[in-house]
C-alpha cells in the first residue's frame, strides 16, 4: 500500500473511530427503553416512563470511559510533533472497540435494571424482553427499546470495523538506530 494511500485510509478510519465514540458517548444518555405500565389498581405505584441507557444499565459508564479514552488516543495521535502518541494505540483502538460492542450487546439483551424488581414477583421474564407485553398481578407492562439503542449498536460496530481495517497511525517512520526500532511520527 502507497504511503499516500494507507495515510488517507487511516485518516478515514480514525475520523469514523471518533465520531462513533462521541455518538456513543451521546447514546447511553439518551432514552434505551420505554416502558407502558397499565392498571387495574389506582393504588399502585407507576414506573418511569422511559430510561437512558446510564439509567437502564450502569455497565455504559464503563462504555463512556472506553469512548473517552478513544478520544483521548486519537487527540494524541495526531498531536503536532507526535510526541503524545502512545506506542500500540491502533491495538488499544481495536481492543476498546471490541469491549464497547460486547458491553453494548449484552445491555441490549438484558434486561432494564429499573423492572428487573418488577420480574421478582413471577420468577421468569421473557426472552428477548421488548415488545412483548407482560400480566403482573392485575397489571400489564409492554418495554420497547428506544432510538438510543441503535444507535449505540450502529456506533460501536462501525468503531470496531472501522480500527480492524484501519492500517495503522499515519506519517510513521520506521528506521533503525543503534539494535532498537524506533518510531518517530514525521510532518
Amino acid at each position: 500500500m502507497r504511503a499516500g494511500t494507507r495515510e488517507r485510509l487511516t485518516g478515514a478510519c480514525d475520523t469514523l473511530i471518533a465520531i462513533a465514540a462521541v455518538l456513543t458517548i451521546a447514546a447511553t444518555h439518551w432514552p434505551w427503553v420505554q416502558a407502558t405500565l397499565t392498571t387495574t389498581d389506582p393504588d399502585m405505584m407507576e414506573l418511569p416512563g422511559q430510561a437512558t441507557g446510564l439509567y437502564a444499565h450502569g455497565s455504559l459508564w464503563i462504555v463512556t470511559g472506553i469512548a473517552a479514552l478513544q478520544l483521548t488516543l486519537l487527540l494524541a495521535r495526531y498531536y503536532p510533533g507526535g510526541r503524545l502518541r502512545v506506542p500500540g494505540d491502533g491495538v488499544l483502538l481495536a481492543l476498546g472497540s471490541g469491549l464497547v460492542c460486547l458491553i453494548i450487546a449484552a445491555d441490549i439483551i438484558a434486561l432494564p435494571g429499573p423492572w428487573a424488581g418488577s420480574y421478582a414477583i413471577r420468577d421468569n421474564a421473557s426472552f428477548p424482553w421488548w415488545g412483548k407485553p407482560e400480566l403482573l398481578d392485575g397489571t400489564t407492562l409492554v418495554m420497547t427499546m428506544s432510538y438510543g439503542v441503535p444507535v449505540a449498536a450502529a456506533a460501536a460496530l462501525t468503531s470496531l470495523i472501522s480500527a480492524i481495517v484501519s492500517p495503522g497511525p499515519p506519517a510513521i517512520l520506521l528506521y533503525r538506530h543503534g539494535d532498537n526500532l524506533k518510531e518517530t511520527a514525521t510532518n
